[in-house]
């Protein structure tokens, strides 16, 4: 049994650790890729969040009480989640709706994994402690994307965006996302 709460313990820190590390996401700029300030956002998320969605899985294995509860506003995500699936299906091409574009790659797989997190978010942040802290990290993180906007801004070449200076897009690239 100790062994048992040992493991539920260090679940629950690897998973928290692993929201921790969602929060860089936007700070990934990958040069290997087509579209350097997508895909290696897209691709860095999917690996933590996938990572962190197994290990909560097995958490709930072990302990039952950390099973989402679908109930209010998980409820309505579920059926926002649903929604999106059944007109993916009836839509004109299931594939592209299910993985998205290949430019923005947001479809019915990253809605998937953002519906996921925002059920393990939900159970985690029962702990008032890690909501603060969570809710914290956000906040500076927000601030260093600002403080790369405001260094882009000064240097217009510093983030090597097309729009050469000409509009801050931060890590973002594209201004209408910043």
């Amino acid at each position: 049994m100790a062994d048992l709460r040992k493991t539920e313990n260090f679940l629950i820190k690897a998973i928290r650790l692993g929201l921790y590390f969602l929060l860089l996401a936007p700070f990934v700029i990958s040069q290997n890729f087509f579209y350097p300030f997508v895909h290696g956002k897209v691709f860095y998320f999917l690996a933590v969040s996938e990572t962190v969605i197994w290990l909560y899985f097995v958490l709930c294995l072990i302990n039952h009480s950390w099973r989402p509860r679908l109930r209010g506003i998980n409820f309505a995500a579920f059926l926002f989640l649903a929604a999106i699936f059944v007109a993916s299906i009836f839509g004109v091409n299931f594939e592209r709706s299910f993985w998205g574009a290949w430019p923005k790659m947001l479809g019915l797989f990253e809605l998937l994994h953002v519906f996921l997190l925002f059920l393990i978010l939900g159970a985690l942040f029962r702990d008032e402690r890690f909501r603060k802290n969570y809710l914290l990290a956000i906040f500076f993180a927000g601030i260093g994307l600002s403080a790369l906007g405001a260094i882009q801004s000064a240097v217009p070449d510093f983030l090597r965006t097309g729009w050469g200076g000409r509009r801050v897009g931060s890590a973002f690239d594209n201004p209408d996302y910043y």
